[in-house]
């Protein structure tokens, strides 16, 4: 017989009441999403702005009212929004990975009319334009070229074979332009022109070197000039001539993480997300003219409306803004759109309240079985960029570590005992490397050493004892009562903390190392490579012990629960190993293929914060226990008028049954035994039953039960015997023995 396991998600995590030792896997239950992701690439069309929010879809804004712009529609998906392009009620969205048509009419309803993946071999996406009904995609080393003189409906032409720069083995293309019927392609170092009159066969008229140390970041048109942007520089060219374009001037200027660049009013914007943006007066096109930078920063693609001079620009953490740009050199902000707070990068919790710290803000939500989580209060902390797993929570005041601002980070003590309204109070000013907090000592640790305050009432710390060291501290410090770990030039330094605050060094245990986490008996470090597993039983001895098969991510989160540890990989996803053994970690089932930027359990919750999308998640978990294994049952008879019972032959733990017969539900047959009464033959039929557990469900194979009289079973003996039942020339069957016994316990 077979068993068919129908489905298992053996995954994370922990219950309140559960042991979490000796289990075999835990399962990991969606609880929701909470909270927005920042706005991405926007466009605007009749006063309709398409805005895409990282890793979250389409949201459709009606901006016909400056100053109070509604959100009129969403089209929800996960995949990060790269650009969008407005064609007549048609708004094509091109994601990393493939491109969708949307109709949008309706802004209110935005359907899918259409997806198109993009070829594995063409690499990833890089930029769409639209010219002359034509849709022009680029992707890493491939152009693809689409008719959509019918928005609703577009049709490949081609994916026309065009010169690659294999000198230098760079890809096709960084970026497209088009200019009077020919498409501009910009490559390392290099402006291409192509006569686009048969797409399938373009003919590259010009190859113009810009700068072979450049490379191209945008381009826009103007006349018969087209500005090329670049890393360094900003690249101007007449267009006079396609088969001969010429070189008129360079504008030096850092572009690095160029974004964008505009036209209006004889005016050219160059944006990035480092700089202010800058303004030409190109009043004369072929000698642009710097005029005062302009006191803005963008952090991704923005869309200028030429007519209305009206700048629609991705502010990052603070949402999509509108500025006016009809004096360059004076913006005025004439709305926001504030859509979010930006990644959620550090989580801690108490009770039922979950602190979230994103760029910019402190966050307070409440968590409810009904409601999810609810955001119920907020705190601007002034930019103050908190540094993730630095963050501890005594009572009712939240410690954490702000922005690096070049020598360490300050401490950031906020006061949430009224969760509607927390409030930053003062404590220590010294920026600081690193900090833990153990009971009533909270340990700062700075380039000189370690200082330790006595936070018994943890609104006012009293320095107990500054510990200062000759020995270069990395800010990585961790503790199992009152032995410390922490990093120092050479390896992890272990020492002991007394109760007055002073620090004795007792070892140097010779390992490098990047970050560091204790848990009990366990030490866990992390390099660029792996997470290693130190036993700890021995507090003064670490004893090497396993490592984990993934590489961390740069700023790795990690947290443990009984036999189990869960992990941050590189790419940012969730994994959970099996630690009952050190030496030995095994990774149960599954990792969680989502980009994760922090961590934090509570009870049987797990709480994440997202890097894409931009969101706090809740999981409910819960131990799954030994997985189940069933043996099958046989073919059987049974006789009329007396009963019959079946018993599962099982290992595991098994939390449900349900017997079934001819696949319906038998009432009352939830238990492992199922008693069958046998009035008369009508008891015959296929059974089979369903065993389930946390975090498993299996479907065994239906077995045949056939009601008969019991006279039949008098050739039980006869039909035993070897070779007696090879009545013909297959395996019998149940029927084949009621034949025999029919025929005089003979073959028929």
């Amino acid at each position: 017989m077979k068993i068919e396991i129908l489905w298992r998600i053996l995954f994370i995590t922990f219950a309140a009441s559960t042991s979490w030792h000796g289990l075999a896997d835990v399962e990991l239950e969606p609880l929701g999403l909470f909270g927005e992701s920042e706005p991405g690439h926007v466009t605007v069309h009749d006063d309709i702005a398409y805005v895409g929010q990282e890793c979250k879809g389409l949201a459709i804004l009606d901006f016909n009212e400056i100053t109070n712009p509604v959100l009129m529609g969403r089209y929800a998906k996960s995949d990060n929004l790269v650009q969008g392009v407005y064609l007549e009620g048609a708004y094509y969205y091109f994601a990393t990975d493939h491109w969708e048509v949307l109709d949008v009419r309706d802004p209110s309803n935005p359907t899918m009319l259409a997806s198109h993946a993009y070829p594995e071999e063409y690499g990833h996406f890089a930029q769409a334009l639209v010219a002359d009904s034509r849709l022009y995609l680029l992707y890493r080393n491939k152009v693809g070229v689409w008719d959509i003189q019918n928005p609703f409906e577009a049709d490949w032409l081609a994916t026309p074979d065009m010169e690659t720069n294999t000198s230098t083995g760079f890809p096709l293309g960084s970026n497209l332009g088009f200019h009077n019927g020919h498409l501009l392609v910009g490559q390392q170092g290099y402006l291409d022109i192509y006569d686009m009159q048969n797409p399938v066969q373009p003919v590259r008229l010009a190859h113009l070197l810009l700068n072979q140390h450049d490379d191209s970041q945008a381009m826009v048109t103007h006349g018969s000039i087209v500005y090329v942007g670049g890393l360094f520089m900003t690249y101007v060219v007449d267009l006079s001539s396609h088969s001969d374009p010429r070189l008129l001037r360079t504008l030096f200027e850092s572009n690095t993480s160029l974004m964008s660049m505009a036209i209006g009013d004889d005016v050219l914007f160059t944006m990035n997300e480092i700089n202010p943006m800058r303004a030409y007066d190109i009043s004369d096109p072929t000698n642009p003219t710097l005029m005062n930078p302009v006191p803005l920063t963008t952090s991704g693609p923005s869309f200028f409306e030429a007519e209305s001079n009206r700048l629609f620009y991705d502010g990052g953490a603070q949402g999509l803004r509108v500025a006016s740009l009809a004096d360059p050199q004076n913006p005025v902000e004439l709305t926001s759109w504030d859509l979010a707070y930006g990644r959620y990068r550090g989580l801690a919790t108490q009770g039922n309240f979950l602190y979230a710290f994103t760029n910019d803000h402190f966050l307070v939500h409440e968590w409810s079985e009904n409601d999810g989580l609810t955001e119920i209060g907020s705190l601007d902390i002034d930019d103050d960029t908190f540094v993730g797993r630095h963050i501890h929570v005594k009572d009712q005041i939240v410690f954490f570590l702000g922005r690096d601002f070049g020598d360490g980070h300050p401490l950031v003590m906020v006061d949430v005992s009224d969760p509607s309204e927390p409030r930053r109070i003062q404590g220590p000013a010294q920026p600081y490397l690193g900090m833990h907090l153990i009971d009533h000592q909270l340990l700062l640790v700075d380039v000189g050493g370690i200082s330790v305050y006595d936070v018994t009432n943890p609104s006012n710390p009293v320095l107990q004892k500054q510990n200062p060291r000759t020995t270069g501290l990395t800010g990585e410090i961790g503790a199992s009562d009152s032995m410390l770990y922490f990093g120092v030039e050479g390896g992890i330094q272990i020492a002991e903390l007394a109760a007055d605050g002073t620090i004795t060094d007792l070892d140097i245990y010779p390992f490098d190392f990047l970050h560091l986490w204790i848990f009990d008996d366990l030490l866990v470090t992390a390099d660029s490579q792996a997470y290693i597993l130190f036993d700890l039983s021995q507090p003064q001895n670490p004893v090497l012990q396993g490592l984990l098969g993934i590489r961390p991510s740069s700023w790795p989160q990690v947290t443990r629960r009984g036999n189990f540890l869960w992990t941050e990989r590189f790419v940012g996803q969730l994994h959970v190993f099996n630690i009952e053994d050190f030496n030995n970690p095994v990774e149960a089932p599954g990792a969680l293929g989502i980009h994760i930027d922090d961590l934090v359990l509570k009870d049987d919750l797990l709480f994440l914060g997202l890097y894409c999308p931009q969101n706090l998640a809740a999981y409910r978990v819960r131990a799954c226990g030994t997985a189940l294994q069933v043996s099958p049952l046989e073919d059987r008879f049974a006789c009329i008028g007396e009963p019959l019972t079946v018993s599962l032959d099982f290992l595991g733990d098994a939390t449900g049954f349900q017997w079934y017969r001819d696949g319906e539900p038998i009432e009352g047959a939830v238990t492992e035994e199922l008693v069958i009464d046998v009035p008369d033959s009508s008891t015959s039929g296929m059974y089979h039953c369903v065993i389930t557990n946390d975090c498993e469900e299996i479907v065994m194979e239906p077995f045949q039960l056939i009601a008969t009289q019991c006279e039949l079973t008098s050739g039980f003996a006869i039909w035993g015997q070897e070779g007696m039942w090879f009545c013909s020339s297959e395996a019998p069957s149940v029927l084949d023995y009621v034949a025999f016994v029919q025929n005089g316990n003979q073959c028929p």
